[in-house]
């Protein structure tokens, strides 16, 4: 893509401005917490941004922002399990005195 140096320019702004607004929704969602869906505030965040940016970049945002949270609950929650299971395998092995086999 070529762009002039003020198309360019105004794009860079355009960026900075919705960048900002995105993270201050994430994390607004991350203060919420872990809640059912309803209860996520979406209606009253997507209002507040699209004061300061169209509908279409409101929606967007508050959507990314649930998505990267999820994602982000699922890999906490995989990675204790993760430790969990390794703890388990630890504490077995232990258990075990010197020189000796089990299982």
């Amino acid at each position: 893509m070529r762009l002039s140096a003020d198309d360019a320019a105004v794009l860079t702004k355009v960026g900075e401005h919705l960048g900002h607004h995105a993270r201050a929704d994430l994390a607004d969602r991350v203060r919420l917490g872990d809640v059912c869906g309803k209860d996520t505030e979406r209606a009253r965040r997507k209002k507040a941004l699209t004061r300061v940016s169209s509908s279409r970049w409101a929606g967007s945002i508050t959507r990314t922002s649930e998505d990267q949270f999820q994602l982000a609950l699922r890999c906490l929650r995989d990675e204790r399990t993760s430790l969990r299971r390794t703890a388990r395998i630890i504490r077995a092995r232990l258990a075990v005195p010197c020189g000796r086999r089990r299982g």
